[in-house]
């Protein structure tokens, strides 16, 4: 099994995630990315051991897995799947509290990950249908941005 991930990088500029209101955004949001670029983010330290206990299992034959960091603001949530399979959601921009590192509570703008809505495309044996084009450009995007954008950390 690979497991690909791409993270915020540091230096993105965007509107999220930041403080509601534009009260102090900048120094909220400047927080927030350098939380989620750093190996701080539960993602960076909880996956591969979940991982590798799939393949300690022997739920799966073998497990790779790979976090890079972009440079880039994510706009969605995408899930290749053998290649052949991908799940696809926008983020929905929201409003909600936000704990930052120094305890302080703040009511800030972010995008909902956990229950963004995904939908399911599959290439077949057409190269032509919409499932099929979608699935192979969605790839070619993620591939450019991996092997062009982002690097390991």
């Amino acid at each position: 099994m690979d497991v690909w991930v791409k993270r915020y990088g540091r230096g993105v500029s965007e509107g999220h995630p930041g403080e509601a209101g534009g009260r102090s955004f900048e120094r909220v949001a400047g927080e927030l990315r350098e939380r989620m670029a750093s190996g701080r983010y539960p993602l960076n330290s909880l996956l591969p051991p979940q991982c590798e206990d799939l393949e300690a299992a022997k739920l799966v034959p073998s497990v790779e897995v790979r976090i890079r960091h972009t440079p880039l603001t994510p706009t969605f949530k995408l899930y290749v799947i053998n290649g052949v399979e991908v799940l696809h959601g926008p983020y929905q921009v929201v409003e909600r509290e936000l704990a930052l590192d120094s305890g302080e509570q703040v009511r800030a703008l972010d995008v909902l990950g956990l229950g963004a809505t995904l939908t399911h495309h599959v290439q077949d044996g057409d190269p032509d249908s919409a499932g099929s084009v979608f699935v192979s450009t969605m790839r070619n995007w993620y591939d450019s941005v991996w092997n062009m954008l982002s690097e390991a950390r």
